[in-house]
């Protein structure tokens, strides 16, 4: 019976674990306080090379950091597939 008892709170202790640990992760990734994106935007533009560190061409996210090179910065949408965002992206006039 002891046993039992050990093993269901020993459960209960790891299932808990994962679930603040699951939490923490997604905390993290909707982080927008540094640049007004989350870090899995961030990590797609750069991988995807669309990131330009001087300003944002047409079509490309842009915010204080990275402003417009032309055009304004409005909101729309950005990215493929599944990953699609509606942050802000640079249009033209």
């Amino acid at each position: 019976m002891k046993l039992i008892l050990f093993l269901f709170i020993l459960i209960l202790i790891l299932i808990n674990n994962a679930i603040c640990s699951l939490s923490d992760e997604i905390e993290d990734d909707n982080d927008t306080s540094t640049t007004g994106y989350n870090l899995r935007q961030l990590a797609d533009m750069i991988y995807n090379k669309h990131l330009s560190f001087s300003c944002a061409a047409h079509g490309d996210p842009c915010n204080k950091t990275f402003p417009c090179c032309h055009g304004s910065c409005r909101l729309g949408f950005y990215g493929r597939g599944s990953g699609i965002y509606h942050i802000p992206i640079c249009k033209s006039i």
